[in-house]
């Protein structure tokens, strides 16, 4: 009794080192201010921004590490719906915006199709 009642404290101790091991950080909401979310991307923070004008409106969100790379997912919903994935190198230089080559080079999706479609990739 006294070694299962051991084991079962082990193991509820590994699940939760576990899970706050793999479990995603939050995305911090920086609403439409350009520099909280320049200075989560100088570090590949969680943040999301939401950038809009005449134009477009387009949503970022930085989905942090994996491995080396730095997620980062793009989605505009006017004047047309589409959405890009990338999976950028951390030794790029991210300022806010991702420069179109990076962009064209390292993400994925509807924009990027978009993009290449109009000779812009």
């Amino acid at each position: 009794m006294k070694y299962t009642n051991h084991a079962l404290i082990l193991g509820v101790l590994a699940v939760v080192l576990i899970a706050g091991c793999v479990g995603q950080s939050v995305a911090k909401d920086c609403g439409t201010d350009i520099t909280c979310f320049t200075t989560a991307a100088n570090t590949c923070s969680p943040a999301k921004v939401t950038i809009s004008s005449e134009n477009f409106t387009m949503a970022q969100e930085i989905t942090g590490t994996t491995g080396t790379n730095c997620g980062l997912t793009v989605a505009m919903t006017a004047p047309i719906a589409a959405q890009a994935t990338c999976s950028i190198p951390m030794n790029m230089t991210m300022e806010g915006e991702v420069s179109q080559q990076i962009f064209c080079q390292y993400c994925t999706g509807t924009m990027i199709d978009l993009l290449r479609s109009a000779g812009q990739c």
